[in-house]
């Protein structure tokens, strides 16, 4: 923490107009929120009749959460949905359960590594290059090799800005593996927001490379953007636009986009040889 203070003041800070950092901020707050709730009869079988203990301390459970919580992309699916305990539903509610274990060079049991991966597969994910996507298992295997089983994932709010980009974890307290990303970013030219030390403004021309790069290292990236009435708002399921600075990358990502389940046929054939949606 000395170590990021003592960058701070050293390093130029951004200006960014405060009625767009607080709207940036609000953005990503509301990214935090889960968007659907998990159904009664999903809860009354997860926690079992009271029978149910906490997927994470093996206290008894007293409420339901998530494996992969939905700020990272996690969803209401049954292999996501798990019994806890009230501390940890607080303590993992924006957090990958890898986080801890990978900050002290620890792991998951191999009964919890393999339901994590499983609820990975049915969450939100980016493109993967197309090389490894000749079928769903080649996809699994590939993004179970580079991010899945090694990398904690790291949800990331994202505004294309003026010539440049807003990025912040969406994460109320974000740990080492942020701060990893954090220095990435920095080594690029990125600079802290004067008045928000946790958001940081990345120079628009190297934003494209730098998009792949935190993917790779299992960031999930949300864009918000511009709504009609002026507000800034998610932008959904629009995972996988950030970054699309180009036309090919366009047709790239409005394909993997419009198909987020669907097939790698649907992905526009100028983008097609090169990246795939996860199938």
């Amino acid at each position: 923490m000395t170590d990021q203070v003592t960058d701070m003041e050293t390093s130029p800070l951004a200006q960014v107009p405060l009625p767009d950092l607080l709207a940036f901020l609000d953005a990503t707050a509301a990214l935090l929120r889960p968007t659907a709730s998990v159904p009664k009869w999903m809860k009354a079988r997860v926690l079992n009749g009271g029978q149910a203990i906490c997927w994470h301390c093996k206290e008894p459970a007293t409420r339901v959460g998530y494996i992969i919580p939905p700020p990272l992309g996690g969803d209401t699916s049954a292999v996501n949905v798990i019994p806890v305990c009230a501390p940890c539903g607080v303590a993992m509610r924006e957090v990958d359960p890898l986080a801890k274990p990978w900050e002290t060079g620890a792991m998951l049991k191999v009964s919890k590594a393999t339901q994590r991966r499983e609820a990975l597969a049915a969450s939100l994910v980016h493109a993967v290059p197309r090389k490894h996507a000749r079928s769903a298992a080649t996809v699994r295997a590939h993004l179970a090799d580079v991010m899945w089983d090694a990398l904690p994932r790291v949800p990331v709010c994202v505004w294309e800005r003026d010539g440049d980009v807003l990025v912040t974890p969406i994460q109320s307290t974000p740990g080492m593996p942020w701060a990893v990303m954090a220095m990435t970013l920095k080594r690029a030219g990125a600079v802290h927001v004067a008045g928000a030390p946790g958001v940081l403004q990345v120079p628009g021309r190297a934003w494209e490379g730098l998009a792949w790069e935190l993917i790779a290292r299992h960031a999930l990236l949300r864009r918000v953007a511009r709504s009609a009435d002026g507000r800034l708002v998610p932008k959904g399921d629009d995972w996988a636009t950030v970054g699309a600075s180009r036309a090919t990358w366009r047709a790239l990502f409005d394909g993997v986009a419009a198909c987020r389940r669907g097939s790698v046929t649907a992905v526009p054939a100028s983008a097609r040889d090169r990246f795939a949606p996860y199938v």
